[in-house]
């Protein structure tokens, strides 16, 4: 799992027509996949550590607009440690245990439904719920 720079990735996207006929002229080019689920989308300012959280039924999206945004991910591997700065998306796969901590963070995000929480370290036992 990797933050996305989206400046980086519309550098080497030509512009396209909307209306274009032709499959490679299509204006707009997949990042990474996403499966949100039922949800909404959040606008926010984070400053400081959020408990641990994982949505099961689908992915998270998170945008940070300004500032950064430091990821912790519980995962079968161990723990995967990333910072997302401005102009960055990242995609939380649906059940992964996470936390955030925000640097000034403008943050947009959409958020799975159903959200489960622990204030303690989580059992790192399945990612899916």
């Amino acid at each position: 799992m990797k933050a996305i720079d989206i400046h980086s990735a519309l550098d080497g996207i030509r512009n396209g027509r909307i209306m274009a006929l032709e499959p490679q002229l299509q204006p707009l080019t997949q990042l990474t996949p996403f499966h949100p689920g039922a949800g909404a989308i959040h606008l926010g300012r984070l400053g400081g550590e959020m408990p641990w959280e994982r949505h099961p039924d689908g992915d998270k999206l998170l945008q940070v607009l300004e500032g950064e945004l430091d990821i912790t991910l519980l995962a079968a591997i161990g723990l995967l440690q990333e910072t997302i700065r401005a102009g960055s998306i990242l995609v939380v796969p649906r059940g992964l245990w996470h936390r955030l901590q925000g640097r000034d963070a403008a943050v947009l995000a959409v958020v799975p439904q159903h959200t489960e929480r622990s204030t303690h370290y989580p059992a790192p036992a399945n990612q899916s719920a």
